[in-house]
């Protein structure tokens, strides 16, 4: 290989005509590092926020987190499906 040939096999490995920068030009390696840290800041900003108030819940609780908000919604899942254990339990008493 020619040093021509280097240059393009390397610049082949670190510049993609198949990914779009901001520009609409192809996108490097400089390009697809701050797109991902860009969502990966969103991401943690979804997980816990930093510039929100954690919100009360009916029972007094505190959702400041998007595991909290996960965890107090299969809580609230866990009390729904029990109820509805409880309304089966009524029709079948009512149907013997």
């Amino acid at each position: 290989m020619n040093t021509d040939e280097i240059v393009d096999s390397l610049e082949r490995c670190f510049i993609s005509p198949n990914v779009a920068d901001s520009n609409m030009e192809p996108a490097n390696v400089v390009d697809v590092i701050d797109r991902a840290a860009r969502n990966l800041s969103r991401i943690a900003h979804a997980i816990t926020p930093t510039d929100a108030a954690a919100m009360q819940t009916p029972d007094g609780g505190r959702v400041g987190s998007l595991t909290e908000a996960v965890i107090y919604a299969a809580d609230s899942l866990t009390k729904i499906a029990e109820a509805i254990g409880d309304l089966a339990s009524a029709v079948r008493e009512r149907e013997a």
